[in-house]
């Protein structure tokens, strides 16, 4: 199975995140490694794993974590997405070869200063989460990245490729290449 992704989980696991499947593994020495699956049926997209405070992830679902419950070494899966579930679904399916060619999952990164998660498409649309009061509730809105000409109209910028990262002073940095 392809990993899209690896993150550290709470406690001393490590989640490993692949197309199908989610998994900790476990152990601090190859002599005492362990592997426990998380999400038999449901992995992470390529490039969406990011780390929230909890993995945060995209699938063929929706947004998703990992959080660990109350029991040490044994975690849960959550899906962050359901308010908006009839939206996001369709955009997401849509990556999937049955479904044709439209827009694609390019990544998604955290913006940590506004505790955000960050959906790229290839169409140049993104979705944002932001996390919000005391229990962390949801909030989702939706932006296209365009430009606009001298006469005012606007052409979207379709993403390619971006990355991320924090800079010395501790804010968040966004580079990305446009189609």
């Amino acid at each position: 199975d392809k990993i899209t992704g690896v993150l550290p989980l709470k406690g001393e696991a490590l989640g490993i995140f692949t197309e199908n499947t989610i998994q900790a593994l476990y152990g601090d020495s190859t002599a005492s490694l362990a592997q426990k699956v998380i999400s038999p049926n449901s992995g992470a997209i390529a490039y969406t794993v990011c780390d929230m405070g909890v993995p945060v992830f995209t699938d063929f679902r929706g947004i998703g974590t990992v959080d660990a419950v109350q029991e040490y070494g044994d975690f849960q899966r959550g899906r962050w997405s359901y308010s908006i579930q009839n939206y996001i679904t369709p955009i997401i399916q849509n990556e999937s070869q049955f479904l044709g060619d439209p827009a694609k999952v390019i990544c998604a990164y955290p913006v940590r200063n506004k505790n955000q998660y960050r959906l790229c498409f290839s169409d140049a649309s993104v979705i944002t989460m932001t996390l919000v009061g005391p229990g962390l509730e949801q909030q989702f809105t939706t932006q296209s990245i365009f430009t606009r000409t001298q006469e005012g109209e606007k052409i979207l910028m379709p993403l390619l490729a971006l990355e991320h990262g924090v800079s010395s002073a501790g804010r968040d940095v966004i580079f990305c290449s446009l189609n």
